[in-house]
């Protein structure tokens, strides 16, 4: 268990660009000797751009959402008014 957590680490330092050139360079050597350990490093790699992904989308929701509130509830008219006249000039 602890050589698995040791090698996300090592994983997540070369994915993230964290860990020094030196476990990058035992990352890229492990991913040239192991197939199994490139899988690995596949498989982390499309984790991060999946969560990368799902947070874009949950931030976009929620700037959608106080754009709503910003320019449709009628006690926001005035903020309203005032940002569109600041592009309109």
């Amino acid at each position: 268990m602890r050589t698995s957590l040791n090698e996300m680490h090592q994983i997540e330092g070369y994915l993230l660009q964290t860990g020094s050139i030196e476990e990058g360079l035992l990352v890229e050597a492990g991913m040239s000797l192991s197939n199994d350990f490139s899988q690995k490093v596949s498989a982390q790699k499309s984790a991060y751009a999946l969560i990368r992904s799902y947070g874009k989308a949950k931030l976009a929701d929620e700037i959608k959402a106080v754009e709503n509130e910003l320019f449709k509830l009628p006690r926001y008219r005035g903020f309203k008014s005032a940002i569109v006249s600041l592009f309109t000039k």
